[in-house]
């Protein structure tokens, strides 16, 4: 009997350190998390920019929208140094905003660059398959069959290119829309749910 109340203790011990463990690194995770959003908008913000997806005015735009929410998190911050519930869902719904107003002024159809060709375009979703490993957005598995469709897509501009030196416009138009299928699977295996760093 003592046996069995001893293992009961020692079991529901167990039990108690296995759930604090856990919940205090989620809090620990979700406190750099809003932080470690609003870098990523940032990146993408700026990365917008260089590849030509957003124009000047789209970008000031978007840079004053999360202006607005990190002094929100200041606001937020000062009462206390730490986030209320309520306040950490609100930045986050913020943020969630923010981040879709970014994917949407980026995939829009407005020409920023209408020089932006097909290897400037293969250029930026590697930078965006890098930067998505670098931050946990991507698992290597998702990485690497990103990577092997942009291999294939350089393959079919290869053989386009075969023909002749330069892109035919129906050839150029089959390449861009594989690299808008593309960019819209980079962005689907970044912001889906799998857990990246455990």
């Amino acid at each position: 009997m003592k046996k069995m109340k001893r293992f009961m203790k020692w079991f529901a011990m167990a039990a108690m350190v296995a759930v604090i463990i856990p919940a205090a690194g989620l809090a620990q995770g979700r406190r750099n998390g809003v932080n470690e959003r609003q870098h990523n908008q940032q990146q993408r913000i700026r990365q917008g920019v260089r590849s030509g997806e957003l124009t000047g005015v789209e970008a000031a735009r978007l840079q004053r929208r999360e202006a607005q929410i990190k002094l929100n998190e200041a606001r937020a911050r000062r009462s206390g140094g730490e986030f209320t519930p309520e306040e950490r869902a609100r930045i986050q719904g913020q943020l969630d905003r923010s981040s879709q107003n970014i994917y949407q002024q980026k995939h829009d159809a407005q020409d920023r660059n209408p020089n932006n060709g097909v290897n400037e375009r293969q250029q930026n979703q590697r930078d965006r398959i890098r930067q998505g490993v670098q931050s946990g957005e991507l698992t290597g598995v998702e990485a690497a069959r990103l990577r092997r469709q942009e291999a294939q897509i350089k393959l079919n501009e290869a053989r386009a290119r075969q023909s002749g030196g330069e892109f035919t416009p129906q050839e150029r138009a089959r390449i861009q829309r594989q690299l808008n299928r593309e960019s819209r699977r980079i962005y689907s295996q970044k912001h889906d749910a799998q857990d990246r760093n455990p």
